[in-house]
């Protein structure tokens, strides 16, 4: 039964399948031996659809298919289940290591390019497994709980294989009741942007905000963002909020211009997931809307999403480029960017991660990073912002490294609009040369 599959919505293929795994665990009972279930998820599989088209992912989900099917032994079965998910039957297996060797053989199939026409699309897999007789002993609980251990493998940063472990229900169930809180709370008004400073070390003044979302949730208060944006972009809904973020940081730009505030540049983090013609729009629509310049606007993008191939992704930047767009990569020198990629992204700052800054002042090590990083952005002709800076020492370690800005606790927290009205200060006046009076 080698690379067996039940085709995309054929529901009368279904029980025959469940029968397969209720025979399987009654074999297993009878003999005295083992068997494990992988419960396999293709990460952001939803990607594929959008950009390819249904038919396209529908050969992408076929040919997963019988690579993971090269991947087991003759006699073990590979069972599509729904969507992009799939279900895996290891018979007689001899040790929990042995199945961790499959999962990751799975995972490294999987993660090949796949072949689209001209195009290649890159994909990831989240795997659960479970194992007769400790983690259940009916079909339908393995299956479930195979499924359990996948989500943990999602939420620990997905490309991934987890085995299932008691208590997880429990952490299952929280984590959808914070999914269905996600979905209501840009609806009910339950999020607000804060804001925090970056400052320039040669004189203090405040030169950018960073937008920052934030979740007032009713019943659990703050809600870290480390929980909810991983989920937001896990669901997709990462495109209505990362919309609302924008329009709002937006406003605020120009309700502080209209009140004649101190112009500052507005800082909103973009991941992968946004970088598409429905931000593109968006972008245009704030534009028109508030009136602000669009070098006022500037995009925090990570390392990789700068390395991102996907021709959507690409087109995005190059649209919001043409816009007048500027893009900060954000915590460089952590990620596996190339050189290359600072002449092909329109990159106006680079964000030094908080992991060297904090070493600023006692290692050898993170002075020659942020010294060599300082160098390499004046030779391009870029901003340099240092993230994370907690003491004053530390800011004056950076500027006499020669930063240009930092960013951290020390010189301001994230806060609300209305607590930096004060530190933004009105606009200054333009200096005008005194006019000479000439006696008749």
């Amino acid at each position: 039964m080698k690379g067996t599959r039940a085709p995309k919505d054929d529901k009368s293929r279904a029980p025959r399948n469940r029968q397969v795994f209720i025979n399987a665990v009654e074999r297993a009972r009878k003999i005295g031996r083992s068997l494990a279930v992988l419960f396999v998820d293709l990460d952001r599989f939803r990607q594929i659809n959008d950009v390819f088209g249904h038919d396209a992912a529908d050969r992408v989900l076929r040919e997963a298919a019988v690579r993971i099917g090269r991947c087991v032994r003759d006699g073990d079965l590979v069972s599509r289940l729904r969507g992009d998910e799939f279900a895996v039957l290891l018979e007689g297996v001899e040790s929990p290591s042995a199945v961790s060797s499959v999962a990751d053989s799975i995972r490294a199939e999987l993660k090949r390019p796949f072949q689209i026409g001209e195009r290649e699309a890159c994909l990831s897999a989240s795997i659960g497994i479970a194992l007769y007789p400790q983690d259940g002993a009916s079909a339908e609980e393995l299956l479930g709980r195979a499924d359990i251990a996948m989500s943990q493998a999602k939420r620990s940063g997905r490309d991934s294989h987890r085995s299932y472990s008691p208590g997880s229900e429990t952490r299952i169930s929280r984590r959808l009741e914070l999914e269905t809180g996600l979905r209501r709370a840009l609806a009910l008004g339950e999020f607000e942007v804060h804001y925090q400073p970056q400052v320039s070390l040669a004189d203090g003044s405040i030169t950018s905000v960073e937008a920052l979302l934030r979740w007032n949730h009713p019943e659990r208060g703050w809600v870290s963002p480390a929980q909810f944006i991983p989920l937001a972009e896990e669901t997709g809904l990462i495109q209505p909020i990362g919309a609302w973020v924008l329009e709002t940081a937006g406003a605020q730009a120009k309700a502080w211009r209209n009140a004649g505030r101190r112009e500052v540049r507005m800082c909103i983090n973009v991941s992968v997931w946004q970088l598409n013609q429905h931000l593109v729009e968006t972008v245009s629509r704030v534009l028109a809307s508030t009136g602000i310049a669009p070098a006022s606007l500037e995009f925090e993008i990570t390392e990789s999403v700068m390395g991102a191939r996907d021709p959507d992704t690409q087109a995005a930047i190059g649209a919001l480029r043409d816009m007048g767009i500027g893009f900060a990569i954000d915590d460089f020198g952590t990620g596996y960017a190339s050189f290359e990629y600072l002449k092909r992204v329109p990159v106006r700052t680079l964000k030094l991660a908080g992991a060297f800054v904090g070493g600023v002042c006692d290692s050898a090590d993170d002075v020659a990073i942020i010294a060599a990083s300082v160098s390499l952005a004046r030779n391009l002709g870029l901003r340099t912002v240092a993230e994370g800076v907690e003491t004053a020492a530390q800011r004056e370690r950076l500027r006499k490294l020669g930063c240009d800005d930092c960013q951290g606790y020390y010189v301001g927290r994230p806060q609300p609009a209305a607590a930096l009205d004060k530190l933004l200060g009105p606009k200054p006046q333009a200096r005008h040369k005194p006019r000479l009076s000439i006696a008749k």
